[in-house]
């Protein structure tokens, strides 16, 4: 396993210690977006806003995710927010 699998490793353990913590979710989503991993990027930035719809940085993480999905219409709506 790569640094970038370990790194997606440690961020998917936080995720188990810490499932109903906003902040834990954010951190996973941007890490996760950073790694190029966009589909659990977008799990965990839904989820961060889910849990925290006021959440500004994950409505920014997850538009910039969907741009890079190749969705920029959803990500305009995410941006509107």
């Amino acid at each position: 396993m790569g640094q970038h699998g370990e790194a997606a490793a440690e961020l998917q353990k936080a995720l188990e210690l810490a499932s109903r913590q906003p902040d834990v979710w954010l951190s996973a989503g941007q890490g996760f977006l950073e790694l190029g991993a966009l589909d659990r990027a977008r799990e965990a930035l839904g989820t961060t806003i889910r849990l925290e719809p006021t959440s500004v940085n994950a409505h920014l993480a997850l538009g910039r995710t969907l741009q890079r999905l190749g969705h920029p219409d959803a990500a305009a709506t995410v941006f509107s927010v």
